[in-house]
């Protein structure tokens, strides 16, 4: 059913896929190996782990680099606790061209210096997790100057919330990749009076 989906995905014009993992490992590795074999050359492949795996199930997820297709593997997501600063290093160390990314960690200004210290190669911001506007755009403008990536988006928000994620996307040269900002495309009951549409993957969205 994965597969179905994601061609399902790939079909409408997208050109990233994002794996929601964290629960059994081997499922995981059994997945993302499929994913691998089947998907396009020319798509990204996120793996958001949700902060559930032990040091053990992350390493056997890792090995999941040493497929053939791994290139299209662009993330891999929040391996464990946020507070487990020191299994990611410890990750970082044993994995130094692993694609890792820090989301529930990254909160304050201390919180991006110390992704940079245990080796983050991406971290995660979304609005709701930071002060205001200006405090998200401050985060990212640290991130890059450290030398990390920083992806944008909460896939759990509503319109208004991913609306005014997708317009800081847009003006700021900060961001990598495309944006997470899709939430509003869950809601049965849309919350603003001119609703988003997608085309071809792409947010539509006119006042």
């Amino acid at each position: 059913k994965s597969i179905i989906d994601a061609h399902s995905i790939c079909r409408k014009g997208y050109k990233t896929i994002k794996l929601k993992a964290g629960r059994k490992v081997i499922d995981d590795v059994n997945i993302v190996h499929a994913l691998l074999d089947e998907l396009p050359s020319n798509i990204n492949l996120r793996i958001d782990i949700n902060q559930g795996y032990t040091m053990s199930e992350a390493v056997q997820l890792l090995e999941v680099l040493n497929h053939p297709r791994s290139k299209i593997i662009e993330i891999i997501e929040q391996p464990f606790d946020s507070k487990d600063w020191k299994g990611f290093r410890q990750l970082t160390t044993n994995y130094p061209e692993a694609p890792l990314m820090l989301d529930e960690s990254i909160i304050r200004d201390s919180d991006v210096v110390r992704a940079k210290d245990v080796g983050a190669k991406f971290i995660k911001l979304k609005l709701m997790k930071h002060k205001g506007l200006r405090g998200l755009i401050e985060l990212g403008k640290q991130a890059n100057k450290l030398g990390m990536k920083v992806i944008m988006g909460n896939g759990v928000a509503s319109s208004i919330g991913n609306l005014i994620e997708a317009s800081i996307f847009s003006h700021y040269d900060i961001f990598y990749g495309a944006s997470e900002s899709n939430g509003f495309n869950r809601l049965k009951v849309n919350t603003l009076q001119k609703n988003i549409s997608i085309k071809n993957g792409n947010m539509i969205w006119r006042s």
